[in-house]
């Protein structure tokens, strides 16, 4: 017990951003100071140039993102409510664009920039935790995808080569 409000103490004295990037950190895979320290929070002298993100961790926080998605589709349902927030969140193209395995395409960054956009307006409704969980992912995800190392295009040519056979 002394142990975790020792814990508890020192997070105290943490500034809130930090702990909110360690948290995010721990929400798409990867552990919460090592998220810090890719962003250069942790001291380790990086800054944003720097920052490179594997595949893998991209496509976890695509996951994660459209888990959180499908959550929000469930609690939207498909009545005239739910529909009119569908239209406005253009919510078959969000899944669309997240159900995608293959590197994205230009498209798809325009569909996830355009949803967060909608997602940060001050309507009300968008401060319920099935929306703010969709832009806390999104948000993650894309700031991740700009920071990703660049695709290995020879996998990516074997694997349509693959596909078209």
């Amino acid at each position: 017990m002394k142990a975790l409000l020792a814990k508890a103490a020192v997070l105290k004295a943490v500034p809130k951003d930090w702990v909110i990037a360690a948290l995010i950190g721990l929400l798409i895979g990867v552990g919460g100071w090592m998220a810090l320290g890719k962003v250069g929070l942790t001291g380790g002298g990086g800054d944003a140039s720097d920052v490179k993100f594997t595949g893998a961790e991209l496509d976890r926080a695509r996951r994660d993102t459209y888990h959180a998605a499908s959550a929000l589709g469930d609690y939207l349902g498909y009545g005239p409510n739910g529909r009119g927030w569908r239209k406005y969140l253009s919510f078959d193209d969000l899944q669309l664009a997240l159900s995608r395995t293959d590197p994205a395409t230009e498209t798809d960054e325009q569909v996830l920039s355009h949803v967060l956009n909608q997602l940060s307006q001050e309507y009300p409704g968008l401060e319920r935790r099935e929306f703010a969980s969709v832009r806390t992912t999104l948000s993650t995800y894309l700031k991740m995808r700009r920071l990703a190392d660049p695709p290995d295009t020879e996998q990516i040519a074997a694997g349509e080569r693959n596909r078209l056979r």
